[in-house]
């Protein structure tokens, strides 16, 4: 070939090079090379080709050719660099390196290259200072300056990184592991709301990367965002299903969640796909413990275990499995892993710890540890080693000292601390160890009733404080240490137990501390819980409080531990899988005699313990009507609307339970004048629907408007009055009628149970109920559906609003949201007319008829939620808590009786209120409070975006609902009753 000839070959070589033709190029560099005439930059160009094409051992020899051609080639010898590093051969690499930075020690791509090198070896602080150089260089390289951030967040300097990652996006803001990165160090600080934003971004610059996608998903899991992690995580699992940590992180969202079996199957698949990953089998066997599979539980730990043996986590939860199945003698042994835990890092031992031998004359010094319910729990072994002649120090925390040194369980108690264990003792032993030297906890179940006593300046401290209260006395723990365990096991809402508070003749006190006593502020008006947490300084006042009460209902705490070793009588609420010390058959403790237990059949599922509390508080309340001495139901008749409902409900409960009389006109006075009668009081006067005289009254209202002053006068003619709510009885209160009480509706779970899933999703229908009038807020639903129905073509407002009285839609003129006018001769007239006057479409919107309670859930099935953004409501609403109880998810006001059954969990509540007040004069006739049309708004669109997590929310909510049913009702009216019974 001639020169000329070899250099125009060159040249389309490079052409073909430069458009990314490689094969092309590659023959032209090979032909090139068989020549005699080689110039020297082919081996350059070829070389770089094959590092292109990840040929990096044939881009190592080419390279290596062309520096030796021309030693002084920094581009040869960086690329030379890269290829080496490419293979692996670092040591080599660095040696290029430093070639090429005697050429030019501000070379950028050579710095990167050993900076990059040496962070690839994990030499971060030898990288750092050659970054760093490399940005002074070149300010505006992103490469380089990320190069330089990941260095220092990975040398332990996240603040300084994200000076770096904020420079970089200052300059390109979708820079996503800037983002990523960035996020990761705002996670660590805490800000996880900054975190998210950021995430957010790097998804939506690049939706499909997953290391965005798991970042993303991981900080919603911190922020508890589970429905949206799962979501994510989903979708990752789905496009890359061997990615092992989005299995195992979609596996810790469904044990959050509560789906322990789900949990089980992902950690499962994560540990197909990674058999030596030892966290995935810790998290396998605690989701298996938690869904009652024991055996499989202990599987799992166990070949956790045989990769790394020591490993205390998995230890320990072994030992809570094991405890649980009754394996004491193993259980106990894994149980001693607890010590490896940060906590006793700080317990210094110059003697002996105590193995089992003779005590007698020996002192042994105990120290207590974990909760304090482990301390009253495990206190008792004490009085045994005592017993066998040993003398007994016993530290603790000094909220502790005056109980344990007054019950007389060891000789001295003294104060715990990190200090050392003094020497003047013999041996020692932390608390919960006893039982394990033992040989189990035989020993220690002989001490039966209690054995713990209120010091003497408690008792004075607390005396007579709650003499004044009448009824019996029952003491409230709703919440332990949130933070020990899965929360079900320790935590129930307060307004859970809204069913015993509204029981009669019981005075409620809180004994909550922490953070979950603010709850008392959100229970409805007119619910009394008296609190005394805030009076508790220390476990003293706590058991002195606890000697005074007839009863302590509590879920898993150190007071349901502290009760019962006081010998009080304690209802403990336990979750499906409690803790391994209450998995006994049946509802005894063999720990504590005086203590009853009550379990959750379903995780998380309150309302059937809470239900069985009831009947055992009320057992004992035989009904006292008989034949002769009925109780007499004064109720109006009916079948769909309110007060039939709730008569024809009533009347059939009550009668499977004692004995009643049903009014009719015919009845004479004589007949009935002996006898309680149970009597609906027709208006806002108090005056009952038949003015009849009976031995006793007990009245039934329900009412929104104020009552007037002659309501006072006609409600002594009452022994009580029960409200439909408890805001019907704080309105009753105010009014100087305390003779009351409260009466929940109910609903029949035979007509109104959940519901499968909504088949079509083309469309998404919201449903509203009730009769139209201002009250029921009909006109904020059309408000809110006028400004959506543009914006969603395929939302779809389907109303039961049927109004047998005209007259009680007049007051809808009094409206600021709507124009209103009564034009028309049949309902859908009168209807569509109002439609069209608010441009309403006509083909959006399903106006029913007048539809049979017992058909309305074939209309609730076709809906995806129920809209009631109600002014007032004197009952509980049963249109909403049918609606409810059939599944299905609901935004509702959150105000007057609505109170009573919504809660954050089972609802999407209104809460952005304002007074809606009407007067005559100085009097006011209406206190109402009305929702915000933006938030009804904000709540229906949210709902339209996330249909899966309003039907998980509808989900709960039919499980909440199964405690509100006319049953309970009549069960609830009887107890009250009774007391007026011959």
């Amino acid at each position: 070939m001639q020169g000329h000839d070899v250099d125009e070959l060159l040249r389309q070589a490079e052409s073909f090079h430069d458009a990314c033709q490689f094969s092309e190029a590659e023959k032209l560099y090979r032909f090139i090379l068989q020549g005699t005439h080689i110039p020297d930059k082919v081996y350059f160009l070829y070389g770089t080709l094959e590092l292109q094409r990840g040929n990096f051992a044939e881009a190592v020899a080419l390279l290596g050719v062309a520096c030796e051609k021309k030693p002084d080639s920094l581009r040869s010898l960086n690329h030379l660099g890269i290829a080496l590093h490419s293979l692996g051969k670092n040591d080599e690499a660095l040696e290029v390196c430093s070639l090429a930075l005697e050429i030019s020690r501000d070379d950028i791509s050579t710095l990167s290259l050993l900076g990059g090198i040496l962070a690839g070896q994990g030499k971060y602080e030898a990288a750092i200072p050659i970054f760093e150089k490399a940005v002074r260089i070149s300010s505006d390289n992103s490469e380089v300056k990320y190069n330089y951030a990941l260095c220092l967040q990975q040398s332990g300097a996240p603040d300084a990184a994200f000076v770096q990652y904020n420079e970089i996006l200052s300059v390109n803001p979708l820079h996503v592991q800037s983002l990523i990165n960035s996020a990761f160090i705002e996670k660590e600080r805490g800000n996880l709301i900054q975190a998210e934003l950021l995430l957010q971004k790097a998804c939506e610059a690049e939706p499909n990367n997953p290391d965005a996608l798991y970042n993303y998903a991981s900080v919603l899991v911190a922020l508890k965002k589970y429905f949206a992690a799962e979501k994510l995580l989903e979708l990752i699992v789905k496009a890359s299903a061997g990615f092992c940590e989005a299995w195992n992180l979609l596996g810790r969202v469904q044990f959050e969640t509560f789906r322990f079996e789900e949990a089980v199957q992902c950690f499962k698949q994560c540990l197909q796909l990674q058999p030596e990953f030892v966290q995935a089998y810790l998290n396998a066997g605690v989701a298996s413990f938690e869904a009652g599979l024991f055996d499989q539980s202990v599987g799992y730990l166990r070949k956790g275990l045989e990769l790394e043996p020591e490993n205390a986590a998995l230890h320990f939860a072994l030992s809570e499995t094991l405890l649980a199945m009754g394996e004491f003698t193993e259980g106990l042994q894994e149980y001693e892993y607890r010590l490896f835990h940060e906590i006793y890092k700080d317990k210094k031992y110059a003697i002996p710890r105590w193995r089992g031998e003779q005590l007698a004359g020996k002192r042994l010094y105990i120290f207590e540890e974990q909760g304090a319910g482990d301390t009253f729990h495990f206190i008792r072994f004490c009085s045994y080693l005592k017993s066998s002649g040993a003398y007994i120090i016993f530290a603790c925390r000094s909220s502790l000292q005056g109980l344990i040194e007054c019950s007389g369980l060891a000789d001295e108690v003294v104060p715990d601390s990190d200090a050392d264990i003094p020497d003047t003792c013999d041996f020692y032993i932390p608390l919960v160890s006893i039982p394990y030297v033992l040989g189990g906890f035989q020993k220690g179940l002989q001490m039966q009733g209690a054995y713990l006593q209120v010091p003497d300046s408690a008792r004075l401290k607390w005396k007579g404080k709650l003499a004044s209260y009448k009824g019996k006395k029952i003491g409230l723990v709703w919440s332990g240490n949130t933070a020990i365990g899965v929360n079900t096991k320790r935590h129930c809402m307060l307004r859970e137990l809204l069913p015993i508070m509204r029981l009669p003749g019981y005075e409620f006190f809180s004994l909550q501390v922490g953070g979950a006593a603010s709850e008392l502020n959100e229970l409805p008006a007119g619910i009394v819980v008296h609190d005394l947490g805030a009076r508790i300084s220390d476990f003293e006042d706590t058991a002195a409080i606890i000697e005074q009460l007839d009863l302590v209902i509590t879920v898993d705490t150190s007071v349901a531990h502290l009760a019962g070793a006081l010998g009080k009588q304690t209802y403990v609420l336990l979750s499906k899988i409690p803790d391994w010390r209450w998995h006994e058959d049946g509802d005894k403790s063999s720990w504590y005699p005086s203590t009853v237990l009550f379990r959750q059949k379903q995780t998380g599922d309150w309302a059937p313990v809470i239900n069985q509390i009831i009947r055992r508080l009320t057992m004992n309340s035989v009904s006292g009507f008989t034949p002769e001495n009925p109780l007499l139901l004064v109720l109006p008749s009916g079948e769909n609307f309110g007060w039939g409902v709730c008569s024809k409900y009533l009347k059939k409960h009550l009668a499977e339970r004692t004995s009643i009389k049903i009014y009719q006109k015919e009845l004479g006075q004589e007949e009935i004048k002996n006898l309680a009668a149970f009597k609906a009081i027709a208006d806002i006067h108090m005056k009952p629907a038949e003015n009849l005289l009976t031995r006793a009254s007990i009245g039934y209202t329900f009412f929104e408007f104020e009552l007037p002053p002659e309501a006072l006068e006609n409600a002594r003619e009452y022994d009580i009055i029960l409200g439909g709510s408890t805001w019907n009885k704080q309105k009753l209160d105010e009014a100087g009628i305390t003779n009351n009480g409260v009466l929940i509706q109910g609903i029949d779970p035979e007509l109104f149970y959940p519901l499968p899933a909504k088949i079509d999703e083309k469309l998404f229908v919201i449903f509203s109920g009730g009769k139209f009038e201002l009250r029921k807020g009909q006109d904020l639903v059309l408000a809110a559906f006028a400004r959506l129905q543009d914006k969603y073509p395929d939302m779809i407002l389907m109303n039961a609003w049927y109004n047998f009285w005209p007259q009680t839609m007049l007051p809808m003129h009094n409206s600021r949201h709507i124009k209103f006018d009564l034009h028309g001769d049949t309902w859908g007239d009168v209807m569509s007319y109002i439609y069209k006057l608010n441009g309403i479409k006509q083909d959006r919107v399903i106006t029913l008829p007048i539809v049979d309670n017992t058909r309305l859930r074939e209309v609730y099935a076709r809906s995806d939620i129920g809209l009631f953004p109600n002014r007032c409501e004197g009952g509980t609403n049963l249109v909403l808590m049918e609606y409810m109880a059939c599944g299905k998810p609901v935004i509702a006001s959150y105000n007057s009786g609505h109170m009573d059954v919504l809660t954050d969990k089972t609802s999407y509540m209104l809460k952005d209120m304002k007074n809606f007040e009407e007067f005559d004069g100085d009097k006011r006739l209406i206190d109402w409070r009305e929702a915000n049309i933006d938030e009804i708004i904000s709540m229906i669109e949210f709902a339209y975006h996330h249909r899966g997590e309003i039907r998980s929310t509808g989900e709960r909510a039919g499980e909440y609902m199964k405690q509100f049913t006319w049953e309970k009702s009549a069960e609830h009216l009887l107890s009250v009753a009774n007391r007026f019974a011959l």
